[in-house]
């Protein structure tokens, strides 16, 4: 195959790469835009106004939009004057928002857990391009702050948040070579009545050590220091086959699977017992 027949056959087989679309004039509704063109080349910005009885579809007299892929973003809107944006609740949310809302109309604002409106009420109202009143979402006196820095150890499963209601519970994850007290493992801090509740701490997870003459009765062997986690093999005998005694440190506590066979061990079917 020529070189030249090769660049061809590249030409019609590669895609052409994708050029950036210009946008026509917006269909403008009750306003009007300045300066108008025939085209407007990507990445333009289109100022526009509306017209006494109207309003741009965002805060201010004049707004913008900009030329995306053939598109004018956002989309150059004017509502009636008397109508409003949706509002800004903090801790809290609109259901159902929508982008903008008729006089008149009415919404319920719900707070974020963890906060109340202390209102009876949680709908608002649209009059003449203001809310009736604006809710404010205010921190539960059961609700709990950011947790406590738990040393040693890292909240896993949760994102952070600002606040958490009663009664969540958050799980936590000791850090290498730390770990729980093997009679109360329990790995959680739990908020209740506004106050963190913590559960056992992280202390450091030391070695384990065994000594084969208490479990053997003789002194074949030395005393063995098994790091945390770690397991170690022991030979041993069952009739004329050799087999391992596994000796594992788990929660500084010795766990042992008396001979075992090695295929049986990697297979996970020989069984520990604490020592």
């Amino acid at each position: 195959m020529s070189v030249r027949y090769l660049g061809l056959l590249l030409l019609v087989l590669l895609p052409e790469p994708e050029t950036a679309q210009s946008c026509f004039p917006p269909v403008l509704s009750g306003g009007y835009f300045v300066p108008e063109k025939l085209e407007y080349a990507p990445k333009s910005s289109l100022a526009f106004s509306c017209d006494v009885d109207h309003k741009p579809l965002a805060e201010g007299w004049w707004a913008t939009s900009v030329c995306l892929n053939g598109k004018w973003s956002p989309e150059p809107r004017c509502i009636a004057k008397a109508s409003c944006l949706p509002p800004t609740i903090p801790n809290g949310y609109i259901q159902g928002q929508r982008s903008w809302y008729e006089n008149g109309q009415r919404i319920t604002v719900s707070c974020n857990s963890g906060y109340l409106t202390r209102r009876s009420s949680s709908v608002i109202r649209c009059t003449n391009g203001k809310w009736s009143l604006l809710l404010v979402c205010e921190k539960k006196s059961s609700a709990c702050d950011k947790p406590p820095k738990i040393p040693n150890a890292v909240i896993v499963h949760q994102k952070p948040q600002e606040v958490y209601p009663d009664h969540s519970k958050l799980h936590y994850q000791c850090e290498e070579g730390h770990d729980t007290d093997p009679q109360n493992a329990e790995k959680s801090i739990t908020c209740r009545a506004g106050t963190w509740i913590q559960g056992p701490s992280c202390t450091e997870v030391s070695d384990c050590m065994f000594d084969p003459a208490q479990h053997y009765g003789s002194g074949q062997y030395d005393i063995k220091k098994i790091k945390e986690g770690n397991t170690i093999p022991i030979g041993c005998r069952q009739g004329w086959e050799y087999y391992w005694t596994f000796i594992r440190c788990q929660n500084r506590r010795i766990l042992i699977a008396d001979c075992c066979h090695q295929t049986d061990y990697q297979r996970g079917v020989c069984s520990f017992f604490p020592l």
